[in-house]
């Protein structure tokens, strides 16, 4: 079943989950501010529950709507990379329910580089807590109409999923690069679409920019 961003919104808020395309892998979402639609989220999954989701926001100001004490180069890689492939984690905001974030109590935030999503969630008013559109343990298709048809049965299709000029195919599917944004430098958690060289060196020049100021 597909629906519109209306529906999936209503949906979500009543605690449902829905299945998109983001700009790196398929996903399935559930509302960022809804514990028990987490625990929905890990059944489907099958996935521990000490693993936490990433949240796809719909602006660049989220990071200090649902982090603090964020670094300034946390700040400077969001503004080249989002939207994009770049999953930042920071230390969350202490409003947050323990339950969507870390034992550290970090969570990871990504501004998708798609329409639908930020539309999505804009709608919803809150982030996506999302995760790739697969069991636990195997490869995650890029496409949500890839997915196994026996996974998440009866979980609906967002509408737009598709529509938008993805590249490549479900086989070369690759996620987002995560950036541990905790400490004085980023520190690599996963190396995905955007290297970790690249990212370094976009935060060297801009410390090399702020002291020549």
């Amino acid at each position: 079943k597909h629906i519109d961003i209306e529906e999936a919104a209503g949906l979500l808020k009543r605690g449902g989950a829905v299945m998109l395309d983001t700009d790196t892998v398929a996903g399935i979402a559930v509302a960022a501010d809804n514990p028990c639609a987490l625990q929905l989220l890990y059944d489907i999954k099958s996935r521990n529950p000490e693993k936490p989701v990433a949240w796809l926001v719909a602006d660049e100001g989220d990071l200090e709507r649902y982090g603090e004490d964020i670094p300034g180069y946390a700040h400077v890689l969001a503004g080249r990379y989002w939207p994009g492939a770049l999953t930042l984690v920071v230390k969350a905001a202490p409003e947050i329910d323990g339950a969507f974030t870390a034992q550290d109590a970090t969570i990871g935030l990504r501004m998708p580089n798609s329409a639908s999503c930020i539309a999505l969630a804009s709608e919803l008013g809150c982030a996506l807590a999302t995760t790739s559109a697969n069991p636990s343990g195997a490869k995650a298709p890029k496409f949500a109409e890839d997915v196994d048809e026996h996974f998440a049965e009866g979980v609906p299709m967002l509408a737009q999923a598709r529509t938008e000029p993805f590249e490549g195919t479900s086989s070369d599917a690759l996620a987002s690069t995560v950036i541990d944004c905790t400490g004085s430098r980023p520190a690599l958690i996963r190396e995905g679409t955007i290297p970790f060289s690249e990212i370094i060196e976009i935060v060297d020049e801009s410390i090399g920019e702020a002291s020549c100021e």
